[in-house]
């Protein structure tokens, strides 16, 4: 990944941490340098914990990548949600479970 790209997907992740604090977010971080399937972690309202997997552009989550992260989220509890959140140019970013 080149520097570019790496800076344009650090920068997604922070503006959606930004948007899950307007939303009621209790705590949420970027896992920055890990390069895991995990980009952001929070910790919502209600006490449970949501997983995202944040994709700019035209990146989309490979069913390789989607499966290891669900699988990833069911090891750390039942009640673990977790997203796939793909953010294009200028556009709303669209959530899927």
């Amino acid at each position: 990944m080149s520097n570019g790209s790496y800076r344009k997907g650090a920068n997604r992740e922070r503006q959606f941490i930004k948007r899950l604090y307007s939303a009621g977010a209790l705590w949420a971080a970027r896992t920055a340098g890990s390069h895991s399937i995990i980009d952001v972690v929070a910790i919502l309202e209600d006490g449970s914990c949501s997983l995202y997997q944040i994709k700019s552009g035209n990146a989309k989550m490979t069913p390789l990548e989607r499966d290891i992260f669900i699988a990833f989220a069911r090891k750390v509890s039942d009640h673990t949600k977790v997203y796939s959140v793909t953010w294009k140019n200028r556009q709303e970013p669209v959530i899927q479970r």
